[in-house]
């Protein structure tokens, strides 16, 4: 028969929310997505081809601090929302196309 064999696999994240006294971190990745290709010929011998982040997700991070002299001023910042610091970063890791040849033995 053909010998082939394809597929696909699809995530995505929920975002997150993570807080402590000082700082407040809020996590949102891209959704990604990974196609491949296989086709088995000769004697265990295996080709694929792979393309995976083919969404170019992203991560976004964003950080806000709270300052205060004590402990209450702190959450009082915090509650009133009175950032002292705020800070995104935004990371992706690009596209990429993948080859393997493999041998089974």
């Amino acid at each position: 028969m053909w010998e082939t064999s394809v597929g696909f696999s699809y995530q995505k994240q929920g975002d997150s929310l993570s807080v402590d006294m000082h700082r407040e971190v809020e996590l949102s990745y891209g959704a990604n997505l990974e196609v491949f290709v296989e086709k088995r010929f000769g004697d265990g011998y295996v080709l694929r081809l792979s393309g995976t982040n083919l969404l170019d997700a992203h991560k976004i991070e964003k950080f806000a601090k709270y300052d205060g002299d004590t402990t209450q001023e702190v959450i009082d910042n915090h509650v009133l929302g009175d950032v002292d610091e705020f800070a995104r970063e935004d990371a992706s890791a690009g596209r990429m196309v993948t080859l393997t040849l493999r041998k089974s033995f």
